[in-house]
């Protein structure tokens, strides 16, 4: 499938016009490599360690810009497990508007064992 669609802002144009300070090569990251720090656009910060491979680097920004333009009402999802897929779907989304069109399969080799460390045993949903 093709991206009509121009890349017409780097993600560091893009980290500034939201106002997120962005931190490529960052050292220190957790066993994952990158995250934010932030619950919205104020104050905000993504931090993604050294990565060769500039199409999971843009993967992994845009996970974690969904993370940043998260709808505040997704806070209240049950799980975290919920709230990592929807920063995911977020981010793909958001990556789409702007013109990037993030590869399948480097979205589900960033998706799955994301998704996979957040345990869901035990929890007790409310019925509705």
């Amino acid at each position: 499938m093709t991206n009509n669609k121009q890349q017409t802002y780097t993600i560091e144009q893009i980290a500034k016009q939201n106002n997120i300070a962005l931190y490529l090569n960052a050292k220190g990251e957790d066993n994952t490599g990158f995250s934010s720090r932030g619950n919205s656009l104020c104050n905000a910060e993504i931090y993604i360690s050294k990565c060769d491979n500039k199409e999971i680097q843009k993967a992994i920004f845009f996970h974690e810009l969904g993370h940043l333009l998260q709808d505040k009402e997704n806070y209240s999802f049950p799980h975290q497990f919920h709230y990592e897929l929807d920063a995911w779907l977020t981010g793909l989304k958001i990556g789409y508007d702007y013109g990037y069109f993030i590869e399948s399969n480097i979205f589900f080799e960033l998706l799955v064992p994301s998704l996979k460390s957040y345990q869901i045993k035990g929890i007790k949903y409310k019925k509705l």
